[in-house]
């Protein structure tokens, strides 16, 4: 504002939300076989399904929760888990949750 007139500024607010998962650990390898080896897990997720756009990587010493803190809308969330020798496992069943 002033003598001249007035000017405003534009702002943007992101709203993040929280997403908790809980899963069971897994005891073998797909086939069959006893697990060898857990490091993590890798969550992926995204706005629609079975195209994430984003990831969070958390060590399998973590528990079997966690809390995903995104900006408000509908996502789409899978999970592999790594093993020790780097490898990683096949997407897990998807979910979708929205966030206030």
């Amino acid at each position: 504002t002033g003598a001249g007139g007035s000017a405003m500024s534009m702002i943007s607010v992101a709203v993040n939300g929280s997403v908790v998962l809980r899963w069971q650990a897994p005891t073998q390898a797909v086939d069959g076989s006893p697990l060898a080896g857990l490091s993590g897990y890798r969550i992926y997720y995204g706005q629609f399904s079975r195209n994430y756009t984003g990831s969070q990587q958390i060590s399998a010493q973590g528990g079997s929760e966690y809390t995903l803190t995104l900006p408000s809308g509908e996502y789409y969330i899978a999970m592999t888990a790594i093993g020790t020798d780097g490898s990683e496992s096949a997407y897990s069943n998807e979910v979708v949750r929205t966030v206030p």
